[in-house]
């Protein structure tokens, strides 16, 4: 599924998987490194270099064919190398740009909809904000710069969930599962002042 379109996929965020080389996946909390096991090998020796690196440097040996990588930093692009014992029997990945998870702080009703705010992320290009009710599909409702949006779609009675996604020039991150909701009521206009007597009558609009 392409998380690039109007269609939502949470759980293999990118990837850059290639024949014979490592599979990357981006999570909410690191890089998922993913390899093809190798006949007779009882450790695989790890190591990482950001495309700004010279040289690699060894990260974990693990006996298993996968690590998560949870030391990364946003914005920044890595590849990865496995092997055994011999340095002839290695693979590769390609550079991928890890991209940190937006955390929405709050969503609160305002005037004109419902106002999104959320924490920065490094190396960001564009953020785009999902929304769904209660029991609906998650759907793309906008693409911003900055780290506050406001819904002013949302329809009053409603109860509307949301999420955020950051996007690079490259690849984008994990999205925020905190899934703050909001059930947003229109604030009614008054349409009428009058004095009556001794008091003020008042008359507005029905939401």
């Amino acid at each position: 599924m392409d998380c690039d379109s109007e269609a939502v996929c949470w759980d293999r965020v990118y990837v850059e998987n290639m024949p014979d080389k490592i599979a990357l996946t981006v999570t909410a909390t690191g890089m998922n490194i993913n390899w093809n096991g190798r006949t007779g090998a009882d450790v695989y020796h790890v190591y990482r270099k950001a495309k700004a690196d010279k040289s690699w440097t060894k990260i974990a040996d693990t006996k298993l064919t996968y690590y998560d990588d949870s030391t990364v930093k946003s914005g920044v692009e890595y590849s990865y190398l496995t092997k055994v014992d011999d340095d002839t029997d290695k693979l590769t990945s390609s550079y991928t740009r890890f991209l940190g998870t937006p955390t929405i702080n709050s969503a609160t009703q305002t005037k004109t909809g419902i106002k999104l705010n959320w924490s920065k992320v490094d190396g960001t290009a564009k953020y785009r904000v999902y929304r769904r009710t209660q029991y609906g599909e998650w759907v793309k409702v906008a693409d911003v710069k900055g780290t506050t949006y406001t819904d002013n779609k949302a329809k009053s009675g409603v109860e509307y969930y949301y999420t955020v996604r950051a996007f690079g020039k490259t690849g984008y991150g994990a999205v925020d599962k905190s899934y703050p909701y909001v059930l947003y009521l229109k604030p009614p206009k008054i349409t009428s002042v009058k004095k009556v007597k001794d008091a003020v009558r008042l008359e507005w609009e029905s939401v």
